[in-house]
């Protein structure tokens, strides 16, 4: 009985500190603390990197590469997250990306969003192995664009470059 007589004030603290608002409406953070999800940015190679490769390491899905007309000595650059990578230049100032023999230059691979290159040449990209394909570019995935593009000079034994 003495057990029961100091349980029941326990019980009745325990019922009475469950019975707080439980009402499905909640707080409302400060809308000034409210964070939106940042705007897709243009990364300028060079200026805002020197590197094509650097760019694309800083780039978030949505952004956009803009890369200044010249050659860029750059091998097994990899697009894999909604990006657009495009040449600045006019028609008579390309933008070459050359892999000078050193691998593909370049592998497109999309999951959902769409990867977009635009006005490049791609030129230079090699594999000795007869297995490997597309030693300029390698595309994979559902949603993935070439524009105005020129893809010269690349060599893959197994396949076409």
């Amino acid at each position: 009985m003495r057990c029961i007589r100091l349980l029941l004030p326990l019980a009745v603290l325990a019922l009475l500190w469950g019975c707080e608002d439980q009402s499905p409406v909640r707080p409302v953070a400060d809308p000034a603390e409210a964070t939106d999800p940042p705007s897709p940015r243009a990364w300028r190679v060079p200026g805002d990197h020197e590197t094509i490769a650097g760019a694309l390491a800083s780039a978030a899905a949505g952004d956009t590469i803009v890369i200044a007309p010249g050659t860029y000595q750059e091998h097994d650059l990899r697009v894999d997250r909604g990006l657009t990578v495009m040449g600045s230049g006019p028609a008579d100032e390309p933008v070459v990306i050359d892999a000078a023999g050193q691998g593909r230059v370049m592998t497109l691979a999309s999951t959902g969003a769409p990867v977009i290159v635009r006005g490049l040449t791609i030129t230079g990209g090699r594999f000795s192995d007869y297995r490997q394909d597309g030693a300029g570019l390698f595309c994979t995935g559902d949603s993935v664009r070439v524009e105005d593009c020129i893809i010269r000079d690349n060599h893959a034994p197994g396949s076409e470059g």
